[in-house]
């Protein structure tokens, strides 16, 4: 992996989730304290990947809201984000649009807006929608909110 295709981390966030507070100059001083807080967080991190835990600061119903938000999206349902990787947040949903969102060759853009929305507005880039017509979420055996 190069240094581009990276996943960007938020210092800050990461070190007030390690408990630092010293400085963020790289001195031996400040590697030395996060070497000693960082065990601790290694675990803490792969704790929420292997619950495939919410990723922190990221509220679904915000984000229900501004999905709801795109033109021809009915309804958002089964809606899920977790982490595959410390840093890499994934999220997955149900998207009810118009029926002739089908037939007009319209899904392949509105997919497209709605990825560039995630990782517009929330930093997510890797999304996976399943796209429903107006109704088949009653053909679901349960469908959560």
């Amino acid at each position: 992996m190069s240094p581009a295709d990276a996943p960007r981390v938020d210092l800050d966030a990461y070190f007030a989730r390690i408990g630092y507070d010293g400085p963020r100059t790289p001195t031996l001083q400040t590697l030395a304290a996060l070497h000693e807080l960082h065990p601790a967080a290694i675990t803490f991190e792969a704790i929420d990947v292997l619950l495939e835990s919410t990723p922190r600061g990221l509220e679904l119903n915000e984000v229900r809201e501004h999905l709801m938000g795109v033109g021809q999206v009915q309804g958002v349902h089964d809606l899920h984000a977790s982490q595959v990787a410390t840093g890499l947040p994934v999220l997955t949903a149900h998207v009810v649009v118009g029926d002739s969102c089908f037939s007009d060759g319209h899904l392949p853009a509105l997919l497209d807006e709605l990825q560039r929305c995630l990782a517009g507005h929330f930093d997510v880039d890797h999304s996976t929608f399943q796209f429903e017509p107006g109704g088949h979420e009653a053909h679901e055996p349960s469908a959560h909110t």
